[in-house]
Parts: C-alpha cells; sequence; structure tokens
C-alpha cells in the first residue's frame, strides 16, 4: 500500500512460486484499496490472466468493472481510445493478477499516466 500512494510509482509488480500467497496478495491491495477512497477512485482486479493473455478480453473485462459500456462493432483501438479517456479524468488502479507474460498494455487503453497504477503479479519475473 506504501507504494501505491507513492506519487512516482506507476507500474507495481510482485512474483514468485506458486504458493507463496500472490492471489491472497492481490485481493487484499483489492479490498484495501477498495476501502480508501481518498487514494483511489475506481479499482479494477483482473484474477488468472495467465498466458497468452487476450488484450480484447482483458479490456472488455476493465470497462464493465469501470461502469463504461461496450459499443457493439467497436474495436480494440476505440474502446483503447475510451478506456485512456476515462482514465485521464479519475484515479485508477488496475490489478492484474497471474500474468504469465508481458503485456503491452498500451494495447487496451492502459499507458503509463500519473492517474492509473498498474499492480500486477505473476510466477516469473519475465513477465
Amino acid at each position: 500500500m506504501y507504494e501505491l500512494k507513492n506519487s512516482n510509482a506507476h507500474r507495481i509488480g510482485v512474483y514468485g512460486v506458486g504458493g507463496v500467497g500472490k492471489i491472497l496478495l492481490a485481493k487484499e491491495v483489492y479490498r484495501q484499496a477498495r476501502e480508501n477512497k481518498m487514494l483511489f477512485d475506481d479499482v479494477v482486479i483482473l484474477l488468472d490472466v495467465k498466458r497468452n493473455p487476450d488484450l480484447g478480453v482483458i479490456q472488455s473485462k476493465i470497462v464493465r468493472q469501470l461502469g463504461m459500456k461496450i459499443i457493439d462493432n467497436e474495436n480494440l483501438d476505440g474502446r483503447a481510445s475510451r478506456l485512456c479517456a476515462r482514465i485521464l479524468d479519475k484515479k485508477i488502479l488496475v490489478i492484474l493478477d497471474d500474468v504469465w507474460e508481458q503485456i503491452d498494455l498500451d494495447a487496451p487503453g492502459l499507458p503509463s499516466l500519473p492517474t492509473c497504477k498498474i499492480f500486477l503479479t505473476s510466477g516469473s519475473k519475465e513477465a
């Protein structure tokens, strides 16, 4: 939680072997961040991202959790623009749990911005 309060920290990663409590940590960060209304306007959690994550699925889940509309026939780039605009207006925490491979966070609309923090857990340091 200390790092989430740090204005210079925008991406926070935790990695370790299976069974050490990464999912439990992600859920606790989610709980505490939601309770502390002064820290973030919105908190989103995606559990079990795994290998070869589908950016469209990740993006759709984030959009839904933020209460945004899913527009039929909207492509990844269009939705990314809307998501990015939403992030510029509010302080957002996105928790991605169990990421196994690197993800281009810009593609689904999660660029490195002062208003958006990313917390991810992984079993691999390379993710």
